[in-house]
């Protein structure tokens, strides 16, 4: 195994090549200006891929030398099983010497790529960004804390603040008129937080990248936001929650959001600990508050037990030192926070449809299994449509065929009756292989909606206040506070005894949503019938209603809709109102 130029960068991605460069010198000279270039022609590539981090990983190269159609397909797709066994979504480059090597690239796996002597650094270098951002969507190992210019937005007062404090899921801006005025007749600061999921659920941005839409997305909340305490006067703290993607956590912070949440408890709790360090070196250089949270994320309920354990919290307080401190005593989580799982099937979903490759290798795979059935049989000396297969696969392989229906419609003109029966089980498991990749497709697209919100009142829990008060005992003389997650599975009774703790803000769940809603129908009956029934299906229908009925929600700034006074006084009294008592603003 040879490295060459090791020694001129060390923070270089490192590309590996399982030929020698004897008669393809311009690899070399594509390669090595900006990458380390391996040579590892005389090792297995599991064996070579040990002797290199993941996340120093660029492109395998592979030298398909006599290789070509279907062989070349099947090496193909045993060399990417093997390297995405070790990294997932890394990419691969096949050299192509002669146009023997040129395959369709819809029949590859994804992230495969042709590379010959007319590529560009600049074609080589977006191949490589797109196996990594691949690579980032699929681990989170992938997405490290950069190097960030920092430049504080704005004063901070959060940390002024010593009442518990009401904090609301925005999942549109327009909620944040009633929000706002709610607390202007109660005379009190509030909370309104946004995950990186519902960021990338909820939110209209002309965007189709993940992390540059949720990006997107952050700056106009920030200023949605702005625009209401501005116009009616009050205090409105925009919080990040649940975030475990450091360039998202610098985009928050960068565009003026009061606090944020660092979060890996998905993770160990040295991972957690790990995490939350790092993204406070960036919080700290803001003047912004940190939050971060130990226990369980238990979107179900369903768990017997994933309360947080004191010993560790009591650790992971220590080795942090940070502001505010999310526990569970009992409670759960909606689904508005797997914007990891959120961020592979979109990856997984961009792969698919981009290339359009499901149709292709559909065909290609429905080909191959007829004749495989008819050879089986023992049934190809009276077919002549084997033949005709062939031609259609090579046609495949090399990519020459625009319109696949015009092509079968052609064979099948000339085609006896036996041998059309072929054909149409051809058309009807390439069909059938086009439905199941749709399936999937809708499948992976569900996952990045989330599921849709609801609230069941059965799954409300008892909480464990023996738990909450050991917490709050500990904390007495530390400067880290509580926070309270999970609203939607909380009594509405036990809101007031959370008064007695030093809790800093509750958070309030989907429920303001869902009331929110229902006060908008009340302007959307009668335009559209769908819109009369109760909304708990899918997520797209709530959106593409609050966008239709919501759009002019600058507007109640100025005058307060009736159908939304009563929602401003259904949320002063069950939300507001059970932490008025105790509402003190300290500076």
């Amino acid at each position: 195994m040879e490295l060459i130029k090791k020694q001129k960068n060390m923070e270089k991605l490192i590309v590996i090549s399982d030929g020698n460069l004897y008669h393809h010198q311009w690899i070399e000279e594509l390669v090595s200006e900006d990458y380390l270039l391996m040579i590892s022609s005389d090792i297995p590539i599991p064996d070579t891929l040990r002797s290199v981090k993941s996340s120093e990983f660029g492109m395998l190269l592979i030298y398909p030398n006599a290789k070509s159609g279907l062989t070349l397909i099947n090496y193909v797709n045993e060399v990417s099983t093997e390297l995405r066994r070790a990294i997932p979504g890394a990419a691969i480059g096949i050299v192509c010497h002669n146009d023997n090597n040129v395959t369709n690239e819809a029949v590859l796996p994804p992230l495969v790529f042709h590379i010959n002597p007319h590529t560009t650094r600049e074609e080589f270098n977006s191949m490589i960004a797109n196996g990594r951002k691949s690579m980032k969507a699929r681990n989170q190992a992938f997405r490290p804390f950069g190097s960030y210019s920092v430049e504080p937005k704005r004063d901070n007062k959060v940390l002024k603040c010593k009442s518990t404090l009401p904090n609301f899921n925005l999942k549109h801006s327009g909620m944040l008129v009633p929000i706002a005025h709610a607390a202007k007749e109660m005379n009190m600061p509030v909370f309104v937080e946004v995950s990186a999921q519902e960021a990338l659920v909820y939110y209209n941005t002309p965007e189709i990248d993940c992390k540059l839409k949720v990006g997107q997305a952050f700056k106009q909340i920030r200023k949605d936001v702005d625009y209401v305490c501005e116009h009616l006067g009050v205090d409105i703290y925009l919080h990040l929650d649940h975030c475990s993607d450091p360039d998202l956590i610098f985009v928050a912070l960068d565009c003026g959001f009061d606090s944020i949440m660092a979060d890996r408890s998905t993770g160990t709790l040295q991972e957690n600990i790990r995490f939350v360090n790092k993204a406070k070196v960036l919080s700290d250089a803001y003047g912004v508050p940190i939050e971060g949270e130990i226990g369980a994320i238990d979107l179900d309920g369903l768990r017997k037990k994933s309360t947080t354990i004191l010993k560790d919290a009591y650790r992971f307080i220590e080795e942090t030192d940070l502001d505010f401190v999310g526990i569970n005593v009992g409670q759960y989580h909606s689904g508005d926070y797997g914007y990891d799982k959120a961020l592979k099937a979109s990856a997984l979903y961009m792969e698919i449809s981009q290339r359009n490759s499901h149709k292709d290798l559909n065909l290609l795979n429905s080909c191959l299994s007829i004749d495989e059935e008819i050879e089986k049989r023992a049934l190809n000396s009276d077919f002549n449509i084997r033949g005709d297969i062939k031609k259609i696969v090579d046609l495949i392989v090399r990519g020459k065929v625009h319109d696949y229906d015009d092509l079968l419609n052609s064979i099948e003109s000339n085609l006896s009756v036996k041998d059309a029966f072929w054909l149409k089980e051809l058309r009807i498991r390439w069909q059938k292989g086009n439905d199941k990749t749709t399936r999937h497709l809708s499948d992976l697209y569900s996952q990045i909606m989330s599921r849709p919100v609801s609230h069941d009142p059965t799954k409300n829990k008892s909480l464990d206040f023996d738990l909450l008060l050991e917490m709050s005992e500990w904390l007495k003389g530390r400067k880290t506070r509580m926070v309270i997650h999970g609203g939607s599975s909380i009594e509405a009774n036990d809101l007031p005894f959370f008064n007695g703790f030093d809790i800093a803000r509750v958070n309030l769940g989907s429920t303001p949503y869902l009331l929110y809603i229902e006060a908008l129908r009340s302007m959307g009956i009668g335009k559209y019938n769908n819109y009369s029934e109760k909304f708990s299906g899918l997520n797209e229908n709530n959106i593409a209603f609050m966008q239709e009925f919501g759009k002019e929600w600058k507007d109640w700034t100025v005058e307060l809709p009736i159908y939304l006074e009563n929602l401003k006084s259904e949320l002063e009294h069950r939300y507001f109102r059970p932490f008025f008592e105790t509402q003190t603003l300290k500076s």
